[in-house]
């Protein structure tokens, strides 16, 4: 029978994880732009400490992973290093049959060899990947069904290794007792910076035995990453005025300036109207409002869904009356990401610097090394 929760599923954690206080931070290993993950190697395995996003004083999980062939990590050595590091779950690594929640960690498995380390998926229906939808429909992986209330028997019928899903406040793991596997906590969507929520590939890559392939990558992610905001202050062109996605109802959410979006906008060259703002999450404004501090913007960009066709500029007109006299929209600087047909948000979590290459693009079209990346996920109107 399909049980309600995981999720009462998705949701899982901080009042069940019982957080707990570290005396110190773990000496990290090689971790240089996450702040809510740590990793220390251990004589028995990799120490990966998860803190709390919503009280970073705390924990919210910590693992050690241990070899899967190491026969001499025992009771004692787990207690010894329970006593110096605080409790934490033991994960014989690699992990070879994943329950994955996202499609971002979809596409990171992807990239780093790994697809044969995914068992189930859930939302699979949003993911725009060739490779996941084709072995969804051989039946090489099983669909659980959505992220809200997944099929928590798919998921035993997978014989899943852990299921990976995104922690929410205050909430309970639910169902997800019952599975007696272990849970994966992925916060990295918390992060707010864009190379912080990329390092987490590092934590992924140890636990389906990707760690090389996962350094390498991260490396080739900062590189570029660093490589395009060192030309973005190098440019002293006059940075183009951006007005960003779109309103839902009578609320419009824009990034907080210090947001993953928010810095990526700036990080890329333009002149963002909320980059002085403190949040590191989204700002729910009204409309009046973001059309008042967008009025003079040179560029509008936003995301939408549309199985049909790609938007032309009749259709973000036909949203709002108010829309036709902005000049972005007299001028035509209009760029649009269809997400039913984009890559967008299987990509970009851990490939920020794709997604600055294309920004950039568009923030400054003479930069020929974001030229050579073309634009990946926005076109014009």
């Amino acid at each position: 029978m399909r049980c309600f929760g995981l999720i009462a599923l998705l949701l899982l954690l901080v009042a069940a994880c019982k957080t707990q206080q570290p005396e110190s931070r773990l000496a990290s290993s090689g971790i240089e732009f996450a702040s809510l993950l740590e990793m220390q190697d251990t004589e028995h395995g990799t120490l990966c400490r998860i803190i709390n996003p919503w009280d970073t004083s705390r924990v919210l999980m910590q693992y050690l992973l241990v070899a899967a062939g190491d026969s001499e990590f025992t009771e004692t050595d787990a207690a010894a290093l329970a006593a110096q590091y605080g409790t934490f779950q033991t994960i014989r690594t690699p992990l070879t049959r994943n329950t994955l929640c996202a499609s971002c960690h979809c596409y990171l498995l992807q990239e780093l060899d790994a697809l044969d380390r995914i068992a189930v998926i859930c939302d699979a229906d949003y993911t725009q990947l060739s490779s996941i939808r084709e072995r969804l429909a051989s039946g090489t992986y099983l669909d659980a069904g959505t992220a809200i209330a997944p099929n928590i028997e798919i998921i035993l019928s997978g014989r899943s290794d852990a299921i990976w899903i995104s922690p929410f406040e205050n909430a309970g793991l639910g169902q997800l007792t019952r599975l007696r596997i272990p849970v994966v906590f992925c916060a990295d969507y918390m992060e707010n910076t864009p190379l912080a929520r990329a390092e987490w590939m590092k934590f992924y890559g140890r636990l389906t035995g990707r760690a090389a392939e996962a350094d390498s990558l991260f490396e080739v992610v900062k590189t570029n990453y660093q490589e395009l905001v060192r030309r973005t202050e190098s440019d002293t062109a006059q940075k183009p005025v951006l007005l960003v996605d779109l309103p839902t109802s009578a609320t419009w959410y824009v990034p907080g300036g210090r947001s993953t979006m928010g810095r990526l906008y700036q990080d890329a060259g333009f002149c963002y109207p909320w980059a002085a703002d403190r949040h590191a999450g989204s700002l729910s404004l009204s409309p009046e409002i973001v059309l008042d501090d967008g009025w003079d913007a040179d560029v509008w960009l936003f995301k939408y869904y549309n199985t049909e066709h790609d938007w032309e500029v009749a259709d973000l007109k036909a949203l709002s009356p108010a829309f036709g006299s902005l000049k972005v929209v007299r001028e035509g600087k209009l760029w649009g990401c269809n997400t039913a047909t984009s890559p967008y948000f299987d990509e970009t979590p851990f490939r920020p610097d794709l997604l600055l290459a294309s920004l950039r693009q568009i923030a400054a079209p003479g930069d020929s090394l974001a030229c050579d990346t073309g634009l990946r996920y926005f076109k014009p109107l």
